[in-house]
């Protein structure tokens, strides 16, 4: 069980990664969704 959450916020935390990359048509960082990403992967690592 726990491992599955560890899993869980580990994907929630590539994802909040992926959102504050910037490239060739994406020229700003999405902060919200990042921060909403961090929040989970957060939640995830209290639950583990």
């Amino acid at each position: 069980m726990a491992a599955q959450k560890i899993n869980e916020g580990l994907e929630h935390l590539a994802k909040a990664e992926k959102y504050l990359k910037t490239g060739f048509l994406k020229w700003k960082p999405d902060y919200d969704s990042a921060a909403s990403e961090y929040g989970k992967a957060e939640l995830m690592s209290k639950l583990a």
